[in-house]
């Protein structure tokens, strides 16, 4: 059986959205304590890395969402965790990546945030 890994601003991830958006097993990479049924909740450690979830989970589909999604995300500038998130998976050619991102991308304005958005979808292509 394969399954999906949903990283990345994982706070908004809940339930509903899951049985809505996939029909497999899902594995949640988050720091928030949230526990639902029929879905693998994994705790982000240090020592924990995205290939070692890809192996021990059989995940054939990775699903990252953006922290710029939120408005009050203190990290949303952080492209790290989707570096190393994509460093890890490259070995894996099999496995599908999905980026979802803000529309900030979108605006005429130039700031921090545009450019963060910007920044991120451009590692995106580059991987």
């Amino acid at each position: 059986m394969n399954g999906s890994l949903i990283t990345g601003f994982t706070a908004i991830v809940d339930e509903t959205f899951v049985h809505a958006a996939f029909d497999c097993l899902v594995v949640v990479l988050t720091n928030f304590h949230k526990r639902q049924k029929n879905i693998t909740w994994v705790e982000a450690t240090p020592d924990l890395t995205y290939k070692d979830l890809v192996n021990t989970h059989d995940i054939d589909r990775i699903v990252y969402i953006s922290p710029t999604l939120s408005l009050t995300e203190t990290n949303s500038w952080n492209i790290g965790d989707l570096l190393t998130c994509l460093e890890s998976i490259k070995n894996f050619p099999e496995t599908k990546f999905a980026y979802i991102g803000s529309n900030r991308v979108l605006q005429d304005r130039a700031d921090s945030q545009k450019v963060a958005c910007e920044s991120m979808e451009n590692l995106c292509g580059f991987f």
